[in-house]
């Protein structure tokens, strides 16, 4: 499970149990596995993370750097604010600036959620959050990416949107709170 929002956040289940460690952190560093060694410093210390590449908290940089690159008068230069919204709506009407910084968040994403095939041998992605509720193509997108850049000798890896939505991390929360504070009426 990958979530994207203002962050990039991840959990991975084996076996049929969420992983955690023996520190409760495992796997749900996804926002954290670096995708470009010689890139954006992270809060988290680190440089390139995901969340630090492409996540709605560095929007405004990554748009700033992407229309250096050449894409002059885009509306998405004037959002005061910008969200991955803006990207999306602007994306789909052709705006230039607006798909290149959707596409290179496509690729980042894309990137980090290989990572996490990688490391666990996952069958499955699910896709949650609000930013990801509004990505168009992304499913296909990482699909795509998966196939061509993975060495996933174990078949295709399913790719899906959280069919639980926003509500996921409140569903996640519920089932973590019950495991360790068990509600026994």
């Amino acid at each position: 499970m990958v979530t994207l929002g203002t962050g990039v956040g991840s959990s991975a289940v084996v076996g049929g149990r969420v992983l955690r460690a023996g520190h409760g952190h495992g796997g749900v560093l996804g926002g954290h596995l670096t995708v470009r060694l010689d890139g954006t410093p992270c809060a988290c210390g680190n440089t390139g993370c995901v969340e630090a590449e492409a996540s709605t908290a560095r929007l405004g940089e990554l748009i700033g750097r992407l229309a250096r690159d050449g894409h002059g008068d885009s509306p998405l230069r004037r959002v005061e604010q910008p969200t991955y919204r803006d990207v999306f709506a602007l994306a789909a009407a052709g705006d230039a600036l607006a798909l290149a910084v959707r596409d290179e968040t496509y690729r980042v994403w894309s990137a980090g959620v290989l990572n996490l095939v990688l490391a666990y041998g996952s069958t499955r992605v699910l896709l949650g959050g609000g930013v990801a509720a509004g990505a168009a193509g992304l499913c296909g997108f990482m699909r795509e990416y998966l196939h061509t850049h993975g060495w996933i000798t174990w078949g295709e890896v399913a790719v899906e949107p959280a069919a639980l939505g926003n509500d996921a991390a409140l569903w996640g929360g519920l089932f973590l709170a019950d495991e360790f504070l068990p509600l026994d009426p």
